[in-house]
């Protein structure tokens, strides 16, 4: 390559080229003035260390290639799912037995997650356990439904939606059961539960949705009170309030108004005719005990939920529904519920309580 470089030039080459070729010091001089010219900043000292310390590169270097980012497999969506019908079970799948294995997958997982499902199990704890529960691989039979035809319906649970069950049955059906307004039971082994389809109106991979905290307290106090209404309502109470409660209260309400229409006679009036309207209104007048309860101000149903809350102790619902369903389930529990109304309506009222007409 260096005897390349310092090759001299032909006589023909130099006269085609229009350039004398150089040799010795004038050439010397001349390769100096290049570089001196061509990169000003350096000094020729520099120019020279850099040619001899650094590879030139004459020949074509290809740039490299730049390696991609690697894009992720986007999975399908919604649209994608339903067009290709992922989710949809082939006639020839349709078979009972084919999925009795999962149902027998589905008792080992429902039996651990309830502790065993033994009879000294605490009520309460199961439901709240059933709730977030998966009941893929479940025998359910529909005990309860709007629509007649729909009752009586059995089958394994081989796909939940958000609105409806799917169920194959023993005759190889595949039935698709609506949630609301349906009630349906759960066979466990030695126990059966029932559970409100409406209640489960979610998408299946949302059940960590449904957890018990509610958001204000005034929900939980206006559950109570509803479901101490239907307590009440069971048992047939009606109470009416003792002495001249009410009476004094029309009385004195009637002398102001009086007072006010007819100056200081009318407040004699007042008086007189309030007090026969509170005698007949307290004389034997008996109001079903679940009118009263919801026609108590705000303060006396929080007082009543206080009473209600140490009975139901640290227990926890979702809604008056599963409230319901929790202490009708359990016959102590509803008994110390309907005591506890009884003390409130007799201490707290001052009312006189009786069961029946």
């Amino acid at each position: 390559m260096e005897n390349l470089v310092l090759f001299r030039l032909q006589h023909e080459e130099s006269k085609l080229l229009g350039v004398q070729s150089q040799h010795g010091e004038t050439a010397e001089k001349f390769t100096r003035a290049f570089l001196k010219s061509s990169a000003p900043r350096l000094s020729c000292r520099e120019a020279e260390d850099a040619l001899q310390r650094k590879a030139v590169m004459l020949h074509y270097a290809r740039e490299k290639k730049k390696r991609g980012t690697k894009t992720k497999a986007k999975g399908l969506n919604a649209k994608e799912r339903r067009a290709l019908r992922v989710f949809k079970l082939k006639p020839e799948h349709q078979k009972y037995d084919l999925f009795l294995p999962l149902h027998g997958l589905w008792k080992q997982y429902i039996t651990e997650l309830c502790n065993g499902l033994r009879p000294d199990n605490n009520p309460q704890v199961m439901q709240q356990k059933l709730l977030k529960a998966d009941f893929h691989g479940a025998v359910l039979t529909v005990v309860r439904s709007k629509c007649p035809s729909y009752v009586g319906s059995t089958g394994i649970l081989v796909q939940e939606l958000k609105h409806v069950f799917k169920i194959i049955t023993k005759e190889n059906r595949l039935k698709v059961i609506p949630k609301r307004n349906s009630v349906f039971s759960v066979d466990m082994g030695d126990f059966v539960t029932l559970i409100y389809g409406s209640k489960f109106e979610f998408r299946s991979n949302s059940s960590s949705f449904l957890q018990s905290d509610r958001s204000t307290m005034e929900q939980k106090i206006n559950d109570v009170v509803q479901m101490c209404c239907e307590v009440s309502a069971s048992w047939e109470m009606k109470a009416a309030v003792k002495g001249s409660l009410k009476g004094g209260a029309m009385a004195g309400g009637s002398a102001v108004m009086g007072g006010l229409l007819l100056g200081p006679a009318g407040i004699a009036v007042g008086a007189a005719v309030g007090g026969l309207l509170g005698a007949w209104m307290t004389n034997g007048q008996f109001k079903p005990v679940p009118q009263i309860l919801m026609e108590l101000p705000a303060q006396e149903k929080q007082k009543l939920y206080s009473e209600i809350s140490v009975i139901l102790g640290s227990l926890d619902w979702t809604d008056v529904t599963q409230l319901m369903f929790i202490v009708r389930g359990n016959n102590t529990l509803l008994q110390r519920v309907e005591a506890g109304i009884q003390s409130f309506v007799n201490k707290s009222l001052g009312a006189e309580l009786k069961y029946g007409d």
